[in-house]
């Protein structure tokens, strides 16, 4: 048995040759493949001595929510499309990204981490989701890398994030509440700098007993949590509401 990678496999069985893999591979010809027309599964032929007998027609199933999620994505932020397959998904997968020229097959991991940096290199902020060991050394080269995976347990240690795959189409909003939380915090550190300002001009002015400084400096402490933990809530009650209408 001898397997062409990314072609298929060949051996013997009673002196003749049987193949399987694709139309080009199982008979030696680059002319169009039989069984085209408009079915768009992926393909592997079965050939005795490169003479086709059949052939299996292979269609994926995407993640349930995929055409919502990416849908959402598109709304904000530029979408591309990395994969290692082949191109008999283009045209399915087309219907759910719409920009063709985003889309690219048959890369490898070396392919997708030199795509990440072509990006970086343009300027570009890049979140890379990816579900596979072949997408580590892209999501490790990201500036946000989120790792989808079946078994939590078992990930990429090059992410920033695992998500469970139950939870993948919760990602644009998670995306969303962690933009707004950062907006959050900054706020608070603005709230901080200028509760110290304040709190040092009364000090310094001494209109302030070393007493009731002292008691002030914790309270500054807990009312920046109070605000942080009361802010967020309020966000994430928000968009739950939002959600629900």
């Amino acid at each position: 048995l001898k397997e062409v990678q990314g072609q298929g496999v060949t051996g013997y069985i009673l002196n003749s040759s049987v193949s399987l893999g694709s139309f080009s591979f199982v008979t030696g010809k680059k002319d169009i493949e039989m069984f085209s027309g408009e079915d768009k599964s992926s393909k592997v032929y079965y050939a005795v001595d490169n003479r086709v007998l059949g052939v299996f027609l292979v269609n994926n199933l995407y993640r349930e929510g995929l055409n919502k999620t990416v849908s959402e994505f598109r709304k904000q932020y530029d979408v591309h499309l990395l994969s290692g397959d082949n191109e008999n998904e283009k045209f399915n997968l087309s219907l759910i990204f719409k920009t063709v020229s985003n889309m690219h097959f048959n890369q490898s991991p070396e392919d997708k981490l030199n795509y990440i940096l072509r990006l970086q290199s343009e300027g570009k902020r890049v979140l890379m989701i990816g579900d596979g060991l072949n997408d580590a050394g892209a999501i490790k080269q990201s500036d946000v890398g989120i790792s989808v995976s079946e078994d939590i347990s078992g990930f990429s240690p090059s992410c920033d994030g695992i998500l469970d795959s139950e939870s993948f189409t919760m990602l644009p909003e998670m995306i969303s509440y962690s933009k707004m939380s950062m907006k959050i915090i900054y706020m608070s550190f603005a709230f901080s700098v200028l509760y110290n300002i304040v709190g040092l001009y009364f000090a310094v002015s001494g209109m302030l007993s070393p007493l009731f400084a002292a008691v002030l400096m914790p309270v500054s402490s807990v009312s920046v949590v109070l605000y942080c933990v009361l802010a967020s809530n309020y966000t994430a009650k928000k968009k739950l509401n939002k959600k629900k209408v």
